[in-house]
């Protein structure tokens, strides 16, 4: 009797979680979206280059490159002893593109509205358009996003 009972409530704990999403990697567009700022954020932090790189869209990813490689001191303008944290996320889904407004906390400078632009690349969310500040600018103004 006690490995009946067992084994139904072993099979009830399966069932169980394989109905939860643990098992799925089907997130939000808004978790997805928030996850590419959150590795933005963790690159801008970790001062790594390559994952700073891969959260931008590709029409935009070519000419951070082209413009890194004309000045090796591009990137350092956000790494300078900055550290970022994103808050406060307000994300809105517009089929392949979305439009996010949230704070971006830098250490040792004023918090700042942010916004980010996002569209699908190759059916993942990356970054299209970056703006901080009010009045907003374009984060690194010489990059203009292909139309």
């Amino acid at each position: 009797m006690k490995k009946i009972t067992i084994a139904a409530l072993s099979l009830i704990v399966i069932l169980n979680l394989a109905s939860c999403d643990w098992f799925s990697d089907d997130s939000s567009d808004e978790d997805q979206i928030k996850a590419v700022i959150e590795n933005l954020e963790d690159a801008i932090n970790a001062k790594n280059y390559n994952d700073f790189m891969d959260c931008f869209h590709s029409d935009c990813a070519y000419k951070l490159a082209a413009s890194y490689s004309e000045n090796p001191d591009f990137v350092g303008d956000v790494f300078y002893n900055e550290t970022y944290n994103f808050t406060n996320y307000s994300i809105s889904v517009n089929g392949s593109s979305a439009n996010v407004s949230c704070t971006a906390i830098i250490v040792a400078l004023p918090s700042e509205p942010t916004t980010f632009q996002m569209k699908k690349d190759d059916g993942s969310w990356k970054i299209f358009v970056w703006k901080e500040g009010d009045p907003s600018t374009t984060i690194f103004e010489n990059i203009k996003p292909a139309e």
